[in-house]
């Protein structure tokens, strides 16, 4: 980064002794602010005194940097997922997840940038995407948990919920791989690239979970609404 930025003797040796007395051992620590420090072109020196040590602090500057954002809602709703997942998703089941216009939806390459967008919170690992840590999750579910969800987590897997139904209703169909001869082993398929169910591969092994979590569980809080819409779904679209 010295030799990218060009930085100067003192510049260099500033910044060194900054990360290594402020770390407390923290590598973690080290790496995120090495990151935005990379965004930085001017008064280096005067904007590193704004890192200070901690993770908790950081973690607080960088939702700052999100709440300026002007895509600042959408990363809430992404942090609010990725919190909340049984398991860690890819790009395209995250899209899933969230409701977006189709000329993001259709191309990934926003969709990533807005995932760097939501801060050092996440990064992308082969397409799926993770916290670069353990302690970001538990900062965002404990110490922030009000501004990113809609309300308390029962509500939010709640909405996941409704969200999963709705596109399970417009994805799935008899037969939807075509095949032509019943009775096939999975191997003896032949693959779909696109493949129909990439996209929607978590919501439909999970929506389950979601139910059951939720408050939609307490059946005397069941809408009339929403109990036809589950019994439509167990009885066209369960056993696709």
């Amino acid at each position: 980064m010295a030799k990218t930025k060009r930085y100067s003797d003192k510049t260099y040796n500033t910044v060194q002794s900054y990360l290594l007395s402020n770390s407390q051992n923290i590598f973690l620590w080290v790496v995120l602010v090495y990151q935005n420090l990379e965004k930085i072109q001017i008064n280096i020196l005067k904007k590193l005194e704004l890192f200070s040590s901690g993770l908790d602090d950081l973690y607080y500057r960088i939702i700052n940097r999100v709440r300026e954002s002007e895509d600042t809602e959408l990363c809430k709703k992404i942090l609010a997922i990725i919190s909340t997942v049984f398991r860690s998703i890819i790009l395209q089941e995250l899209t899933s997840l969230i409701e977006l216009s189709d000329d993001i939806y259709n191309n990934f390459n926003p969709f990533e940038e807005i995932v760097a967008i939501c801060g050092s919170f996440l990064t992308i690992q082969k397409y799926t995407i993770v916290f670069v840590h353990q302690s970001a999750k538990e900062f965002l579910l404990k110490k922030i948990f009000r501004e990113i969800f809609s309300g308390d987590i029962e509500t939010e897997y709640n909405i996941i919920f409704s969200r999963s139904l709705d596109i399970i209703f417009k994805i799935l169909q008899y037969n939807i791989l075509n095949i032509k001869l019943p009775g096939l082993y999975p191997k003896n398929i032949c693959k779909y690239s696109p493949n129909p169910l990439t996209a929607v591969e978590y919501i439909y092994i999970y929506w389950i979970d979601y139910f059951e979590d939720s408050q939609s569980i307490k059946v005397s809080e069941l809408s009339i609404y929403n109990r036809n819409y589950i019994d439509i779904f167990l009885q066209q679209k369960f056993l696709q």
